[in-house]
């Protein structure tokens, strides 16, 4: 597939930043792809540009932003949550579902942080439970 054709597959998670910037997870190329002016853009981005690929990224399937800015990435391939700054730099990594071969093994999606900034939320599909973490847990 050439690359003007290639498009991002992400799910139906998308964090919008305030400048307008949208986020989404590149499960096949353990990418997270930034789409610069979302909201009035007129023209395809086409798969973004890569805010960070690879590192901890795992299969990335959910998404969420923290009240900082950071985004937070569910890795479906390993089980884990990924801390990534704007600029790009993933700063931790935390095991939050260990179950599976491999660890993880697709389980994790859909993540939403409380009202109050201070609890991650994060289904796990292979136990078919809601789950949540300190969000003081993901920080660097």
């Amino acid at each position: 597939m050439s690359s003007s054709s290639k498009r991002v597959r992400c799910d139906a998670e998308f964090p919008l930043k305030k400048d307008g910037t949208l986020y989404a997870a590149d499960t096949v190329e353990n990418r997270i792809a930034a789409i610069p002016n979302a909201l009035t853009r007129m023209m395809d981005a086409y798969t973004g540009r890569d805010l960070t690929a690879g590192g901890d990224l795992n299969a990335p399937l959910g998404l969420t932003m923290t009240p900082n800015g950071d985004i937070l990435t569910a890795n479906g391939g390993d089980g884990k949550l990924v801390r990534t700054t704007p600029d790009g730099s993933q700063v931790k990594s935390v095991l939050v579902d260990g179950i599976g071969k491999p660890a993880g093994a697709g389980n994790l999606f859909s993540l939403a942080i409380s009202n109050g900034g201070h609890t991650v939320y994060f289904g796990n599909g292979g136990a078919n439970t809601l789950n949540r973490v300190a969000l003081a847990q993901t920080a660097p």
